[in-house]
């Protein structure tokens, strides 16, 4: 059985993945592309997991060369100050309700 804390560790970061994934989908959405143009999930993962603290931490991610650093990199960077400070994505079922 894992330890309570591994499990949530574990939470904490498919909290930030989730949030990750909303960031994408509403940078794609802004700009008219698929979510997989601005990141693969692959890299959110790592972002997810290895939580860059600056833009050149960034470019050793899979998938984030120089000019998605440039694109995006500050953009990376705030939404994970903002999660760290507190900010969540939006539950599946808020979004599903007002879509409606």
């Amino acid at each position: 059985m894992p330890r309570p804390s591994a499990n949530r560790q574990a939470l904490a970061q498919d909290d930030l993945l989730d949030y990750l994934r909303e960031w994408r989908r509403v940078t794609a959405k802004e700009q008219g592309v698929p979510a997989f143009v601005v990141l693969h999930d692959t890299s959110l993962e790592e972002i997810a997991e290895a939580r860059p603290a600056s833009v050149d931490a960034l470019l050793r991610v899979y998938g984030i060369g120089e000019r998605k650093a440039e694109r995006y990199g500050r953009e990376i960077l705030d939404a994970l100050a903002r999660f760290a400070k507190g900010d969540r994505a939006s539950p599946r079922k808020a979004k599903a309700a007002g879509n409606s």
